[in-house]
């Protein structure tokens, strides 16, 4: 299981957590395993990236919310929609969290 990533507390990065139950041969309960991932090399990996000359790629949640970009200010408080070149095309994220494009022109 993992969560959403969200801001931690502590150190002001983005992170995410990653649990696994741990149980015996009996199928008992025996505790939780779980790590913390903090997400901050994402978004230096992300700005390395180059799609093409005017193109730019993010990692947005489910709720269009910037896991990574330049801004770091953006990172888990701007949406993607706010974008106007996303309101302009009508973009939505599907189930698989990924930016879905309609009525683009290429």
């Amino acid at each position: 299981m993992h969560t959403n990533p969200y801001v931690d507390s502590m150190t002001g990065s983005i992170c995410t957590t990653i649990s696994k139950d741990v149980k015996d041969k009996n199928n008992k309960l025996l505790g939780v395993a779980a790590i913390d991932i903090i997400l901050d090399t994402l978004s230096a990996t992300m700005a390395k990236i180059e799609i093409s000359e005017n193109a730019k790629g993010y990692i947005v949640n489910a709720d269009g919310l910037f896991i990574t970009n330049e801004d770091s200010a953006s990172l888990m408080k701007k949406s993607i929609f706010d974008k106007p070149e996303f309101k302009k095309h009508n973009c939505q994220v599907n189930s698989l969290n990924w930016v879905k494009k309609t009525k683009i022109k290429y």
